[in-house]
């Protein structure tokens, strides 16, 4: 059975957090696919890269709170393969940018639905008549794109750095642009490659891709010791 990924991770989401164990789910549940892609000029021309996510929900019942939404997220971070042998990875959690999950859910409805609007709009992006509804990720808007981050080494995580969207020419070199990015409702089978790139991932989000002793506080860690194994990966490890 696949693991569930919370509403946890939208950050300003979490009223409508269900918790496993905590109330009743409601009788529909329903599932959609989409193509994130990420888009990004060079001097050699565009250059494309995406990944395949599956999210679903559905309204739950909490004892206290009323009826909020349970979401699940199967997914991956989409890489960018670019000049010179360099990679540009989107993540799908926050760390100084907005989240996947958060930017689904406004591209397809701009006014950030909430509770049974919610699963109404997963509900319609679930139907066979959906496919190739296109929705974009509008930074202008709300205020940033999902974190992106490169590697000098792809083999040692510890060398991440993190990726001005704005100012890809900064870390990719002259002429090096975002695009666009952009999500497509499809049918395909969700991406489960990101293993084969980054090998060092292991099978659980919780580890740090550098560790660390004792209590960490935030404002005085790396970068490596604030990202984790599920920035990269959520429920496609086997």
């Amino acid at each position: 059975m696949r693991r569930r990924q919370l509403l946890g991770l939208l950050g300003g989401g979490a009223g409508l957090l269900a918790l496993p164990g905590c109330g009743a789910f409601g009788p529909e549940r329903n599932t959609f696919r989409f193509r994130m892609t990420v888009e990004v000029e060079t001097p050699q021309g565009l250059k494309t890269g995406f990944s395949v996510m599956e999210m679903s929900g559905g309204s739950s019942m909490l004892a206290l709170n009323g009826r909020t939404v349970d979401l699940g997220f199967i997914c991956e971070a989409v890489p960018v393969d670019l000049p010179g042998g360099q990679t540009l990875f989107m993540l799908i959690t926050g760390h100084g940018g907005s989240n996947i999950m958060s930017q689904v859910i406004r591209g397809f409805d701009p006014s950030y639905p909430q509770s049974e609007k919610l699963v109404a709009l997963i509900a319609e992006l679930a139907r066979p008549s959906s496919i190739g509804r296109v929705g974009i990720v509008t930074p202008a808007k709300y205020n940033e794109y999902p974190t992106m981050v490169r590697f000098r080494d792809l083999n040692d995580p510890k060398t991440v750095e993190r990726v001005d969207p704005n100012d890809l020419a900064k870390s990719f070199g002259p002429g090096v642009k975002l695009n666009r990015v952009f999500m497509t409702v499809t049918d395909e089978p969700v991406t489960k490659t990101i293993g084969k790139r980054l090998t060092w991932l292991g099978p659980y989000a919780e580890p740090s891709l550098e560790s660390h002793n004792g209590v960490l506080h935030v404002q005085d860690a790396s970068l490596p010791q604030l990202l984790k194994h599920g920035d990269f990966r959520r429920g496609t490890s086997k």
